[in-house]
């Protein structure tokens, strides 16, 4: 999954990468790239690393993921804020996350992890 964040010149596409398929290690990070003319991209690199990750809802020490990015601009707080669902490796978490950064390019800083309707 990805999204294709806006601005005024630039197209930022977002996207997670998983560097191992082994659901107990898991390696990777989300991912950027941009462009202006949707000809030419630039590798953004790693926007959050997956190590990056805590479950604050439990304290869970298992390895966990992000997944479909979305990345909007909240003009009240000149952030980039990132929204995605975390999850470990067999997806039994099933979370919301939210990281926030002062560029598009990154990186964001992971603020936490929660249920959005307040239940697992």
């Amino acid at each position: 999954e990805y999204s294709i964040g806006q601005r005024p010149d630039t197209y930022t596409w977002y996207g997670e990468h998983d560097y191992n398929k082994d659901p107990s290690s898991l390696v990777g990070g989300i991912m950027a790239c941009s462009t202006q003319d949707f000809v030419t991209w630039k590798n953004e690199g790693v926007m959050l690393n997956f190590a990056n990750l805590t479950d604050m809802v439990d304290g869970s020490s298992n390895t966990l993921r992000a997944e479909k990015p979305k990345v909007l601009y909240n003009n009240s707080t000149q952030k980039y804020v990132m929204w995605m669902i975390i999850d470990n490796g067999t997806r039994e978490l099933g979370m919301a996350g939210v990281a926030v950064s002062d560029y598009h390019s990154g990186p964001f800083e992971f603020v936490r992890s929660f249920y959005p309707d307040g239940n697992q």
